[in-house]
């Protein structure tokens, strides 16, 4: 016999101000992006999984297996949970911050239905799952970035590869070390967070962050000089190709004309590895104040994602003039040199500009959506969200 006293979801406050709403009215809750709101499937059948699984003693895995009892289901069953959240603004900013698109990025799906019946995490009396919410939040904030910008990151370099190809050029190798570094400590932090919220000093995080800032910088100081260059090309017509080869090496000898390509591929790492390594330290630090609300984590990680997406948006500005003006040359042998060139800045100023699409991340209400698979056995791992795997 069906059991009519069983929820089809648990609507879990962000914060503990929250409580008493969530109590009185769990949809008014939700429709305020106050709480996060938690359903299940039993026997979901075989998911992809994305990342580390989590331990049994992860406050997250704690919290879901107390779900099961509260959702009527049995405690060794094969469940998958999807939670709602209203945390896709951070999503929102990191996108741009990434050079990224937007075009994928939301589910096409119908979510719950208006005449479901909805229980309050602390309305069942469970502290446990009261308390659930901020720690969703951070996991949302922390693995949803990362899926976005593992994904979109690895889209775009391929996409610019074709200019960097075009005109080879050694990679500066420590640069490209502290680059290597910076990604791999962002991993490991970000599979840290997923299972105890916080990051191990062990990992080393904080002195591959130091390092990141400083080819960020660096990079950064590359792209002033390239724009100051670009505002003595003419509006309109060719320029020498002698010209465009001083600009490209800014501020150093001409010969570095050829380390454009590398150097601008340098400055998409940094940007990109540095939004993800912002999202990972602000989560951090919310992690270490409990109550803090996760609006002011969104309000303060938007700033620093803005100040990137920002530049990926000079970055392309920079690019498309250049490509304006055709490359002239006045002696025979700098012709094959020349288009080579005028090929390369064209090739690089497309990659950049070129969007990629997105996981499936976010509800058509704009709520970030994160699904856990949780096993016979008690294991629960990530479901890896749907992404278009062809192209860009």
């Amino acid at each position: 016999m069906e059991n009519v006293d069983r929820p089809d979801g648990i609507v879990v406050p962000m914060d503990p101000a929250a409580r008493d709403i969530a109590e009185r009215n769990p949809w008014q809750a939700l429709a305020t992006n106050r709480a996060a709101l938690i359903t299940w499937t039993g026997d979901p059948g075989p998911q992809t999984a994305w990342g580390p699984a989590l331990r049994a003693t992860s406050a997250v895995s704690k919290g879901l297996t107390e779900l099961v009892g509260k959702g009527g289901l049995a405690s060794n069953a094969s469940t998958l949970f999807r939670v709602e959240l209203p945390t896709g603004a951070t999503l929102e900013n990191l996108v741009p911050a990434l050079g990224g698109g937007f075009r994928g990025l939301v589910r096409n799906d119908k979510g719950i239905s208006g005449h479901a019946r909805l229980v309050a995490a602390g309305g069942t009396g469970a502290v446990g799952l009261a308390a659930l919410g901020p720690v969703l939040g951070l996991l949302a904030v922390t693995v949803g970035a990362e899926m976005l910008a593992q994904h979109q990151q690895d889209k775009k370099l391929k996409a610019i590869s074709d200019g960097v190809q075009a005109l080879v050029s050694a990679q500066e190798e420590s640069t490209a070390a502290q680059l290597a570094s910076a990604e791999t400590a962002i991993r490991l932090a970000a599979s840290a967070m997923l299972d105890q919220l916080t990051i191990p000093s062990t990992i080393g995080f904080g002195s591959a962050r130091d390092g990141l800032r400083q080819v960020r910088a660096r990079a950064l100081t590359w792209l002033e000089n390239w724009e100051k260059g670009a505002k003595n090309l003419p509006n309109s017509g060719g320029v020498n190709v002698e010209k465009m080869q001083t600009i490209l090496a800014g501020e150093g000898p001409v010969s570095q004309w050829r380390s454009f390509p590398r150097r601008l591929e340098t400055l998409y790492r940094a940007l990109a590895l540095d939004s993800r390594a912002q999202v990972l330290t602000h989560a951090e630090a919310t992690a270490q104040e409990p109550g803090r609300p996760l609006h002011y984590l969104e309000a303060e990680v938007g700033k620093d994602l803005a100040e990137n997406a920002a530049a990926q948006q000079r970055v392309q500005s920079l690019l498309w003039e250049l490509a304006a003006h055709p490359l002239t040359y006045k002696m025979p042998w700098s012709g094959t040199e020349s288009m080579g060139l005028d090929r390369a800045i064209a090739a690089l100023a497309s990659g950049m500009s070129r969007l990629p699409d997105a996981p499936q991340l976010m509800s058509t209400s704009g709520r970030q959506v994160m699904e856990l698979d949780r096993t016979n056995g008690g294991d629960l791992r990530l479901v890896a969200p749907t992404a278009d795997a062809a192209g860009l």
